[in-house]
């Protein structure tokens, strides 16, 4: 995938990257479910390094709300308000193809749902199943940046586009 792709379908991205991992762990008889570690943090963090890249990723705020296509990457100035407790989420599961039989497992990793859930495909989620993955993620609120002018954020658009 190209910058744009990635910045616009970061989900996508990160999700064929875990496929990729997960069928090779199958060919290769390796079981990654107890680790949940697929390499998408290695690849995002090489994209981030790049300093056209991150030139690239558009900066969430006020002026921007609207323009920015949902699920994309994004840049966020701001503090730390509060940090909650931790949630917990099915982290994979099975889903079984109806019509042929064959199960695979899926990854809800950076979702905040369930992917093929009820899609009006001949998908079935097993979420009672042993081999359903309880994983737990740290929420966060940012909020701006109390009292900051408007030329900061000028500055900081300027800065990031040139």
């Amino acid at each position: 995938m190209d910058f744009t792709d990635v910045i616009s379908r970061p989900l996508e991205y990160v999700q064929s990257i875990i496929d990729k991992k997960l069928a090779n762990s199958v060919s290769e008889g390796i079981d990654l479910s107890s680790s949940m570690v697929y390499g998408e943090k290695e690849s995002m963090e090489s994209y981030l390094a790049d300093d056209m890249f991150s030139r690239q990723v558009p900066y969430l705020n006020k002026s921007s709300i609207g323009q920015i296509r949902n699920e994309s990457l994004v840049r966020y100035r701001g503090l730390v308000q509060d940090i909650y407790n931790e949630e917990y989420y099915i982290g994979m599961y099975p889903k079984m193809n109806t019509s042929t039989g064959q199960t695979t497992m899926a990854v809800s990793k950076y979702r905040d749902y369930i992917n093929d859930y009820n899609d009006g495909s001949d998908v079935a989620i097993g979420l009672d199943s042993d081999e359903c993955r309880l994983v737990s993620r740290q929420p966060i609120l940012f909020v701006p940046i109390p009292g900051e002018t408007p030329w900061v954020d000028s500055y900081v658009n300027n800065e990031n586009n040139t």
